[in-house]
């Protein structure tokens, strides 16, 4: 599931990773710090991970709580005894975030895992029957691109990535209708911002982190959809709390 430790909560990747299991030093956990000066240490581990899409191995912490011999592995009696894999990936500053956790809860009596072992995680989300997708318009020609420019356009938000609050700036010709609206990343809408008629000019909107009904969303990928009549744009934000 998403990770989450206190208020630290971790940026969901839409991919499949395996984790594939041998003797301990198939590959080095890395060194991660979480709040409370929690440390998973660097350490050769009995696992490694990969990211099914880019066929690349990814980097991760280790909590080992049930022992020290690096090998992953559950109390299947007591979870809070089981340890705790956290995939972690680099952001545009070459800094580690994490993304996913991961622990088992085998059954009392059930074996850990062992060499030769495999795990398959499927997490990139498959199209379903109620999925919306929007596209940016695009244009044939630098003479087609200025003219809708000039006639519509949105800004990138600002700041973002953001914590509490951003601006979201967009720019009409005449007056229409305009509907701008937020977006997860499942394609799921988060909360209309606004939807009326608005006068030819520039306009600024902001948006606080809340859903339609005032709650704080999660950390993650959102996106900005701005439709009037005929015309339709979209921005990434990045929301980190």
């Amino acid at each position: 599931k998403q990770f989450q430790f206190l208020d630290l909560l971790g940026i969901p990747e839409l991919t499949d990773y395996v984790i594939e299991f041998g003797n301990v030093g198939i590959d080095t956990s890395t060194y991660f710090v979480l709040p409370l000066n929690i440390v998973s240490p660097e350490k050769p581990v009995n696992f490694n991970i990969k990211n099914l899409k880019t066929n690349k191995r990814i980097e991760f912490a280790f909590f080992e709580i049930d022992g020290n011999n690096g090998e992953f592995s559950a109390d299947g009696d007591n979870i809070n005894n089981s340890d705790l894999i956290v995939f972690l990936k680099r952001d545009e500053n070459d800094s580690l975030i994490s993304t996913w956790q991961l622990l088992l809860n085998p059954s009392s009596g059930k074996r850990n895992p062992v060499p030769g072992d495999s795990l398959i995680l499927k997490l990139f989300k498959p199209f379903q029957n109620n999925d919306q997708f929007y596209f940016e318009t695009v244009v044939t020609s630098l003479g087609d691109k200025d003219n809708l420019i000039e006639k519509f356009s949105l800004s990138q938000n600002y700041p973002n990535p953001f914590n509490m609050e951003t601006k979201i700036q967009f720019k009409v010709s005449g007056i229409n209708n305009v509907e701008v609206t937020i977006y997860d990343v499942l394609g799921k809408k988060v909360k209309t911002l606004l939807n009326q008629k608005v006068a030819a000019g520039t306009h600024f909107l902001k948006w606080n982190g809340r859903n339609k009904n005032n709650k704080d969303v999660a950390s993650g990928l959102y996106f900005v959809h701005l439709k009037s009549g005929s015309f339709a744009l979209t921005k990434k934000m990045l929301m980190i709390r």
